[in-house]
């Protein structure tokens, strides 16, 4: 995919990253739709990045340090991410109604 519709996956993503800090600047349901199309547009960009993640993980040991820094930093990343959406949707008060609450809403916020 070009470079500038790459540029503008990740600005999108950064600004709904920015939104998604105050629940309740706009809404909490808000808030929840946001934070699920974040994370599609995340696994999307996950896809636009496959290529750089086969060609890190087939030669991690032969890359540069800035690399595998970039890496383990990408992993973290997916690991919070993958957490708060997970989290998100298990204490959902709009959308899905679960509102489990309890360690999942601690684990959310921190």
């Amino acid at each position: 995919m070009k470079r500038r519709y790459r540029l503008v996956l990740d600005a999108v993503m950064m600004m709904l990253v920015a939104l998604l800090y105050r629940k309740n600047v706009i809404s909490l349901a808000f808030h929840e739709v946001a934070g699920l199309a974040l994370g599609i547009l995340f696994i999307v960009h996950i896809a636009f990045n496959r290529k750089w993640i086969a060609a890190v993980s087939r030669n991690f040991k032969s890359t540069s340090g800035h690399v595998k820094a970039l890496a383990v930093v990408n992993v973290l990343l997916l690991v919070s991410w993958a957490a708060a959406i997970i989290t998100g949707i298990l204490i959902s008060k709009k959308v899905f109604a679960f509102d489990w609450g309890g360690t999942w809403i601690r684990l959310h916020f921190d």
